[in-house]
């Protein structure tokens, strides 16, 4: 892990602090694609979902 000074300041670099749940320039309609891209692909891997907890982050995009 590192050290917390170098957390901070890479918290500070990248980090807006106006937008505190995602970056200033996120885009959210590349952001669901890239996901449902990444769950087709763990979907023909590991196969379907066998229900999960729904969080936060996750249940923006998908549905278990």
């Amino acid at each position: 892990m590192l050290p917390l000074d170098e957390i901070r300041t890479l918290l500070k670099e990248h980090d807006d602090p106006l937008q505190l749940e995602r970056p200033g320039d996120f885009d959210k309609e590349a952001s669901a694609r890239r996901f449902g891209h990444l769950t087709a692909a763990l979907e023909r891997r590991f196969g379907p979902s066998g229900g999960a907890p729904q969080y936060q982050y996750p249940r923006e995009y998908a549905r278990f």
